[in-house]
This record gives structure tokens, sequence and C-alpha cells, in this order.
């Protein structure tokens, strides 16, 4: 059910610095863009604290719909609404606010001295944000300058007022960037668009509907890993109330017998259980009737300590098969990992250089840290825990599933560097 909305003074309901998480408009009988023209967007205040790092101080912002009520609430920087404010009068130049906070053609301030490459942190990895580098960091190289010549209540009647001539000008309804600045679920914040039935927004917003869908579609341990382990990873979050439940039911749809006798011995875990019992490893002891079919046990029940007989498995074929071992692997060597985005599909080898190692003591594991540095260093895709060692395959953290890791001589090590790119991959 939704929140109640906050106190009249705007003050969080905790009392506390932290406001409640955005969720999705509430659906009317009115269109999509008839209800964003009647939404109002209001500044409640400034947070007393800056943000860490940057400094900025940031703004609780509140979008009320058509009857008053508070259906979206977030927290922004000047900087984030001055960004948009460039975005706008691109896109709509003959439309967007002409002036951000009563300055005209920008903060109407003196810029600081602009950074040279090597200065800046890279400010995004895509294209289009490399290409509006110049432009967004000429931005935010202002605000500091600004936010010493601007008051507190100046600027909330300032972003108050930008933010009435938006809404005026119909440009909520059209701006996919103003909506992600706003918080509303939209394609630019990996959301669904408003009121288009999407399982993103299922998971986000509407849990138990998504728990009512996922009883439906789970019938096998296979329907699980599709639907709640690859799906997405909003998916994988929301269902982890329900998984212990749904492999207790998947167990004792296979198992009945094993299923009561682990829980009157009160087990948990049933993932886990699953996988030891199929692979032949748990055991339990069960009351057996006409044991061994024998006359002698006619009409008794015997007791006896049972085994799921696992079938034998065959060796699987290179490509399918996880690398096991820590033989020849050094800090610092360039190395392979075996990587996989289909649970089914085989392996492939993705290079990247081993940056730590820790071994647990006692065992053939090891969680290391792998670098890949064809990508920049500032990118999501640039370094990668895995745990190796043994032949389990484990989920990524990229998406996908790892194996082992194996060492590379100084040949193969040669070769790989005939194919390393000249500049680092972004995308």
């Amino acid at each position: 059910p939704p929140s109640p909305p906050p106190p009249a003074t705007g003050e969080p309901k905790d009392g506390s610095d932290d406001w409640p998480q955005t969720r999705v408009p509430s659906s009317s009988s009115t269109s999509a863009e008839d209800t964003l023209r009647q939404c109002k967007v209001e500044v409640r205040r400034c947070h007393s604290q800056p943000r860490p790092r940057s400094g900025d101080l940031e703004y609780d912002v509140e979008v009320k719909g058509p009857n008053g009520s508070i259906e979206l609430r977030t927290t922004r920087t000047v900087a984030e609404f001055e960004r948009t404010h460039m975005q706008l009068k691109r896109a709509f130049p003959q439309e967007s606010p002409t002036s951000f906070l009563g300055f005209q053609d920008g903060f109407g301030v003196a810029a600081p001295p602009r950074l040279t490459s090597d200065e800046r942190p890279p400010f995004g990895s895509c294209n289009s944000c490399q290409a509006a580098d110049d432009e967004a960091f000429e931005s935010i190289e202002a605000v500091s300058a600004w936010k010493r010549q601007m008051s507190e209540g100046t600027t909330i009647a300032g972003l108050q007022q930008w933010l009435n001539q938006v809404s005026t000008a119909g440009l909520l309804y059209r701006s996919p960037p103003l909506q992600a600045l706003l918080g509303f679920p939209g394609p630019s914040n990996l959301w669904a668009a408003p009121w288009v039935p999407s399982l993103t927004t299922i998971a986000g917003c509407h849990q138990g509907i998504l728990f009512q869908i996922a009883s439906f579609v789970v019938g096998t341990p296979s329907d699980w890993f599709n639907f709640c382990g690859l799906s997405s990873r909003g998916v994988v979050v929301q269902m982890q109330p329900v998984a212990d439940p749904t492999w207790h039911a998947l167990y004792a749809q296979r198992w009945p017998a094993f299923a009561e006798c682990l829980e009157y011995q009160g087990a948990q875990d049933w993932c886990t259980l699953f996988k030891e019992t199929l692979a032949g490893r748990l055991e339990c002891t069960l009351e057996v009737f006409d044991r061994e079919k024998k006359l002698g046990f006619a009409m008794a029940a015997m007791a006896a300590r049972i085994q799921y007989e696992a079938p034998q498995p065959t060796l699987p074929a290179y490509p399918y098969r996880v690398l096991e071992g820590l033989e020849g692997l050094k800090v610092g060597m360039g190395v392979e990992l075996q990587w996989k985005m289909q649970f089914g599909s085989p392996f492939g080898w993705w290079f990247g250089h081993l940056e730590e190692m820790l071994v647990e003591p006692g065992t053939n594991l090891c969680n290391a840290t792998v670098t890949f540095r064809h990508f920049p260093a500032t990118s999501r895709w640039y370094r990668l825990e895995v745990r190796i060692g043994d032949a389990e395959l484990r989920p990524c953290s990229f998406g996908g599933f790892t194996g082992g890791l194996r060492p590379m001589s100084e040949d193969e090590n040669a070769h790989w560097m005939r194919f390393f790119p000249k500049e680092p991959v972004v995308f």
C-alpha cells in the first residue's frame, strides 16, 4: 500500500536525513500525458550537509499528482539540475527556459580555469557521455563558485521557478532526462516507462504480484534459474524472501520422504539441500516398508540409511568443464578467465591480469581479483572478483557465469597482445 504523505513541514517522517525510495505514480483513468501535464513539482528543502566528495548541497524534490497526493520523492543537487537544463536547451531550444536560476545563458559567474583532459576524472563511459564531457564539466566547474553567491532560500526559489517553467512548457512528458532527474520510471533510468506493463516495474514496485507470477511459472529448478536467476538483477533481489520456501516446495515435490525427514530435523537452506541430495551426498534415516522384498520382511518397516542414487556423470567436454586448481597462478601475470553468458553455453576465455590472490588456508580455494586493461580504469568492467580452485560454476557479478583461471606463458601472453586494442574499449 502507498505510504502516507510526510508532515507538512517537509521533514522526513523519522526525523532523519533519509527520504523514502521513489515509487511509480499511481495509475488513473486519464492518459499518461494528461496525468504528467497535471503533475506539480515542488522543491521542499535543502540538506544541511553537502554531498560527500563533490560538496554539492542537496535539495528534496516532490512530484504531486493531479489529486495532490505525493507520487514521487527524490533528492538532487544543483549540478544535476543544471546538467538537465543544458540537455533541455539542446533538445528543445525553442521551448526550454532561456536562463537557469535567474542567470542568462548559464550561471552568470566567471568560470574557473578549465581542467585539462589529464586532470579531469572521466565523466562517463558511453559515447554520448563523452560527447557531452566538455559542456557538462564546464557547468560542474562553475557550481562551486555559484554556490558561494547564492543563499539557500534564493536557490530554492530559483529551482522552483525553473521547474514551473519546464512544466508549463510541457517538457515533463517529452524529456527522459527531466523524468530521470525527478525520479520518474523510464528507459533512461533502467525502469519501464510509466503505466507500461514490465517485469522490471513489477519487481521494483509490486513484489506481491512478482511472487504470484513466480508461483505460476516455477515448477522445476530450471524454471527458477531462468526466471529468478537470469532475468534481471532486480528480480533476483526481490525474490530473495521467497527463495527458500520455493526450493522447499521443489524439494518436497521430488523427494517427499526426504523432505519430511529434513523438516522434522528443522532443516534450512533448501537450495543447498537440493544440490546435495541430487549429487548423492545427503543421507537420511527412513523407514522402508517390505525391505528387500523378501518374505521375512513382509508387513514390516525397517530403518535404513538412504541416499539418492545420482546418475554417474560423464566428463563434460572441454568447453563445458570448469578448470580446477591454482597451479602456476602468480599475481601480476596474464591469465585467461573462463566465462559464459548462458548456463548451458560453452565457456570462452577472457584475457586479463591477476591483480590479487587470497588463498584459503588448508584448501585449494582462492578469491582472486582480475583486471581487464582493455577497458578504462573507471569502467565497471575493469575489475572482477572471482572464486576459483574447485569445479564449481559460479554466478558472475558482470552477469553470466565464471569457471577457473588459466596462467599464460610468455608466448601465449605475446599472442594475446597482438589483439590488444590501441584505445580503451568504451561502450
